[in-house]
């Protein structure tokens, strides 16, 4: 399961939702037409993206977001831990609401 804010990357003032997607892993030895993922490799995001297909099928989990680190939702720090810091946006545009959040998820060991 992976997540990512859909929003303008050249800008980093854009707003945009976070939309989750899930790509299940399979057996290389199992058949099939699909892409076969295993959980020891390592993949780029961006190859992970383009098995989702189409995107319409990922959910969206915040309505609209703004990503705080250089304009990006999710933050690689020291290639050990993800930062996230993002300001959650709620309401319309007559009245709209902020939330500020930043968390850190790290391995442990």
């Amino acid at each position: 399961m992976g997540y990512y804010r859909d929003a303008d990357a050249s800008d980093k003032n854009s707003e945009g939702p976070v939309k989750r997607f899930e790509i299940r892993y399979r057996d290389p030895d199992t058949s099939g037409t699909a892409t076969t993922y295993r959980p020891t490799d390592k993949y780029l995001p961006e190859d992970l993206l383009d098995a989702v297909v189409p995107a319409r099928d990922c959910t969206t989990v915040v309505q609209l977001s703004k990503g705080l680190a250089d304009g990006q939702l999710f933050y690689n720090y020291l290639d050990q831990s993800i930062m996230l810091k993002a300001q959650i946006i709620h309401g319309n545009a007559a009245k709209r609401i902020t939330d500020t959040y930043n968390y850190t998820v790290s391995p442990r060991g």
